[in-house]
């Protein structure tokens, strides 16, 4: 470790300038490049894993990850190979930028950015018996090798990471805002004249289309509407809302309206697309805009047969009420108990008036649909059930309790405890899974999504934990469902601990943190 003068993060800085430039006014950009001072430091950090065996337990105390391979034929059968790959060891350099301030923590950011991709040896070994290290196979190391290479490339100069270390040393991980800044609303109604792509077909027909909703630099499919069989002239008539972050707008992207036409046996064609600047959409919040649009080709200059009638309009967040404020305590207690602080709901650090009216003005009614953010932060006290019983040989235990797992759990890790991942259900319908914390009593996820909802007043979030098993289904673990109504009465966030309902094993509580805008 050692200092650097600014003239060395020279490029940090203007990173540092450009991101804040992008979400700050001139008069708060200045203020906050003055306030406080800065240290340079150069890092070099070197990592290597304890020695371990062949069971999983004693590869999950490093860092690692599993990885699924299928052998077999696409489209017909395949043979899941899971394979366990180890960190062995990470040598890295690193340059950092801290930002100090006069209040306590007296540490406010911290800029992060690697000098070259970290140096990384990693050891790849199936999960099966007699499992042996297989790396050195070109397509496993190459994978792996590229996988790294790919996510560190993220942060390699100039680009950085920035954390906001004095909201981390306060223990302050409880969301009280939204990242969407608000829904792109969009109902197709139909679509006219489309180009015959089929041979086959009715006299009118000759086309199978369907319509997805993407982001023209991201690609992947938002939404998908129905195919309308054998016809040139669909009606769909389907709405959906998209979330609209700070990212998309300062990437300058486009929502594209992309037609296709269903094939059986081959690739779908591609019937049309229609592009709209999202910059521009929302200059003109609050309304709905008719668009009659004349289908274009693969590129800007090209045309297709064929035009789109559809509806489109961007909706920011709400102002809260303050006729809506309320005391922000818990109105399930008793109202003898009503005024304690310790049994009040975590609120974390209110820094601001906007966080201030979230913990204290429950969602507004006359608004029934808005963004709904859940996070799962940790499980407690997870670990197996006996099944089997109490039953048994009890000569020599007479003086000892009938189920020995009784009382609180006494190991964090171990073989008897499950792999457990959680699932984010929103009336049914899987939005989020968070990744597998292998063989561990107290999972720590902090892992969660955002998520339109038409209604918060009858909407119902379900989080399912279930543990992570090869060559079978994983099963249910816990299930804890909440009523976004019954949870957000007096506040629009809400961070508490929830027993759930299970059968087969046993939990103490689920920490989870539900907001809606």
């Amino acid at each position: 470790m050692r200092a650097l003068p600014d003239s060395h993060v020279q490029d940090i800085k203007e990173e540092i300038h450009k991101q804040n430039e992008a979400i700050m006014d001139a008069d708060e950009l200045a203020a906050v490049e003055q306030a406080g001072s800065f240290y340079n430091l150069e890092v070099s950090v070197a990592y290597h894993a304890k020695p371990s065996g062949q069971d999983i337990a004693s590869k999950a105390r490093n860092m690692g990850m599993q990885l699924v391979f299928y052998l077999g034929v696409k489209g017909l059968f395949g043979v899941p190979l899971p394979i366990w790959v180890e960190l062995i060891g990470l040598v890295a350099t690193a340059r950092v930028r801290l930002q100090l301030t006069p209040d306590p923590p007296f540490l406010k950011t911290a800029t992060i950015t690697l000098m070259g991709v970290p140096k990384v040896q990693a050891g790849c070994t199936p999960m099966i018996e007699r499992g042996v290290n297989i790396l050195n196979l070109p397509l496993i190391s190459n994978f792996v090798n590229w996988a790294i290479a790919a996510a560190a490339s993220m942060y390699v100069a100039p680009k950085s990471l920035t954390l906001d270390i004095s909201k981390m040393l306060q223990g302050d991980d409880i969301k009280k805002e939204t990242l969407a800044l608000g829904v792109i609303f969009i109902r197709i109604h139909k679509a006219v004249g489309l180009s015959k792509q089929d041979q086959r077909g009715s006299k009118g027909g000759g086309s199978d289309p369907y319509i997805t909703v993407t982001w023209s630099k991201f690609s992947k499919p938002q939404f998908c509407t129905r195919v309308i069989q054998d016809d040139l002239n669909p009606i769909f008539e389907e709405s959906c809302g998209l979330l609209v972050t700070s990212d998309l707008i300062k990437a300058d992207e486009q929502l594209s309206m992309e037609l296709w036409d269903s094939d059986r046996s081959s690739a779908d064609d591609v019937v049309g697309k229609v592009e709209l600047s999202i910059q521009k959409l929302i200059q003109h919040p609050g309304k709905m805009f008719p668009q009659t649009s004349k289908l274009q080709g693969l590129t800007a200059e090209s045309s297709m047969p064929g035009e789109l009638h559809w509806e489109v309009g961007f909706f920011g967040k709400t102002q809260f009420r303050k006729a809506l404020r309320t005391s922000g305590r818990d109105v399930n207690l008793p109202k003898e108990l009503a005024d304690k602080p310790e049994l009040q709901d975590e609120r974390g650090a209110v820094e601001t008036q906007e966080e201030d009216a979230v913990t204290h003005t429950p969602p507004d009614p006359l608004w029934p649909s808005g963004i709904l953010s859940v996070v799962v932060h940790q499980i407690v006290g997870l670990e197996l059930a006996n099944v089997k019983g109490s039953q048994g040989k009890r000569k020599g235990k007479e003086y000892e309790p009938a189920r020995p797992e009784a009382g609180e759990v006494k190991e964090e890790q171990g073989k008897s405890l499950p792999s457990s991942y959680a699932t984010i259900l929103i009336n049914d319908d899987l939005v989020y899974k968070t990744r597998t914390k292998v063989v561990s009593s107290q999972p720590i996820f902090n892992a969660g999504t955002e998520k339109f909802i038409r209604d918060w007043r009858s909407a119902i979030v379900t989080v399912a934990v279930r543990d992570s098993r090869n060559r079978q289904h994983d099963p249910l673990i816990g299930v804890v469902p909440l009523k976004i109504s019954d949870i957000l009465q007096t506040a629009s966030e809400v961070t508490r601990w929830y027993p759930w309902m299970a059968e087969l094993d046993s939990a103490e509580s689920v920490s989870l943190c539900c907001s809606d805008r």
